[in-house]
């Protein structure tokens, strides 16, 4: 399988996570503004998992999750990527990339999050062009709006825990288009 690529947008480096990362992402899933949408907030014990997981989606899957670096100073301020987490939600999505993004609340309202997710799917629609999947709380209407110019589909609501939420689907871009 491949290793994680690192990916380059204007504003972005998309890198693979490192130990390093725990101390910036811990603070960035312990924020109660990234919690409110991401069914709360983690643990460093759950970051240390997250960063781990990410590194064996890549040598399982061939694909995963980046760790978002600000390109002016090498900051992390988010993670972005795929993922198959065998949910066991309905409608069931696993077996499908899901795209995720999560960007640090300093560094809303600046496109970032935007930036990052089309980035991603660019090296999805090359490396292995396929049918994706995210879902979103429909309260979120930030990412809601990421997933519609990426090209998501409102398809079902879902259920995972407590919470409903809206499962989107996107169809690779057909060659030659």
């Amino acid at each position: 399988m491949p290793e994680c690529p690192t990916l380059e947008s204007e504003h972005l480096i998309l890198r693979p996570f490192r130990a390093e990362d725990l101390d910036a992402l811990s603070a960035i899933r312990a924020d109660e503004r990234v919690a409110r949408f991401t069914g709360g907030t983690r643990t460093r014990t759950d970051v240390w998992t997250t960063i781990l997981r990410s590194a064996g989606m890549w040598d399982l899957l061939g694909f995963g999750y980046w760790a978002a670096c600000d390109r002016g100073n090498g900051a992390l301020i988010g993670e972005v990527g795929f993922a198959d987490f065998q949910r066991g939600m309905t409608p069931d999505i696993s077996g499908l990339p899901e795209a995720g993004w999560i960007i640090a609340p300093d560094h809303w309202g600046r496109g970032l999050a935007s930036e990052a997710v089309v980035t991603i799917h660019a090296w999805l629609d090359g490396a292995r062009p396929t049918r994706s999947v995210c879902i979103i709380s429909p309260e979120n209407a930030a990412s809601v709006r990421i997933a519609e110019k990426q090209g998501y589909c409102e398809t079902s609501f879902g259920q995972l825990g407590d919470a409903t939420v809206t499962v989107y689907h996107r169809e690779p871009p057909q060659s030659g288009a």
